[in-house]
C-alpha cells in the first residue's frame, strides 16, 4: 500500500475516532466494522479522494444520498421531512 493510501487510512480511522463513531450524515451509531466512506462533493462534481473530503457515514444513509453533495441531500432531507409534516396535519 503506497504511503498517501495508508495516510488516508489512518484519517479515516481519525474521523470515526473524532466523530465517536457516529455518521456524518445522520449521527446514527456506526462501527468500524460496519460504516461506508462518502465523499463530501462527489467526484462527478469536481470531489476528491482526499481524506478531507471524506466522511464515515451509515451505509443507508450512503445509500439514500446517492450522488448527491451534502448540501443536495440535506435539501432533499428538509423536503421529505416538510411533505411528511405536511401530510400529517392533512394539508
Amino acid at each position: 500500500m503506497s504511503n498517501s493510501k495508508i495516510s488516508t487510512v489512518a484519517a479515516i480511522y481519525v474521523k470515526l475516532e473524532q466523530s465517536q463513531f457516529r455518521c456524518a450524515l445522520t449521527g446514527w451509531k456506526i462501527t468500524q466494522d460496519e460504516f461506508e466512506i462518502d465523499h463530501v462533493i462527489p467526484i462527478a462534481d469536481g470531489g476528491t479522494n482526499k481524506a478531507s473530503n471524506l466522511q464515515c457515514v451509515h451505509p443507508l444513509a450512503n445509500r439514500a444520498k446517492g450522488t448527491m453533495s451534502n448540501a443536495q441531500f440535506i435539501e432533499m432531507c428538509k423536503a421529505v421531512a416538510e411533505q411528511a409534516r405536511r401530510r400529517e396535519l392533512g394539508l
